[in-house]
């Protein structure tokens, strides 16, 4: 299957999936049957660029029943892989970050 191949091939990058979250459970049990590891950080964000933005954070193994624990709202992103664990990090009050100043940059960047 091409596709547990290309996740075989991807540990240790980061893996994205759009609107991922309704698929959350399906996408979980795939990357366990490729080998990814259970500690493996992963984020699913709701409404990620809006004030009432939401998130959890947890690893693969718990990753399910955390955003299920919280009820969020689709649609949501579905990050998986270490770039997760640097979110902490980066979210400290001393490295303040907010999507609303970060998304004009990108967009000058890719025009």
């Amino acid at each position: 299957n091409y596709a547990m191949n290309l996740f075989k091939k991807t540990f240790g990058t980061t893996l994205v999936n759009y609107m991922g979250l309704a698929r959350l459970k399906h996408i979980v049990a795939s990357l366990f049957a490729a080998g990814m590891d259970a500690a493996t950080p992963v984020a699913v964000i709701a409404r990620g660029t809006l004030p009432d933005a939401r998130h959890v954070c947890a690893p693969l193994a718990r990753i399910v029943d955390a955003v299920a624990a919280q009820s969020l709202p689709l649609p949501a992103l579905v990050v998986i892989g270490e770039v997760v664990a640097l979110a902490a990090r980066a979210t400290r009050p001393e490295f303040p970050i907010d999507a609303r100043d970060v998304l004009p940059a990108m967009e000058a960047m890719l025009s």
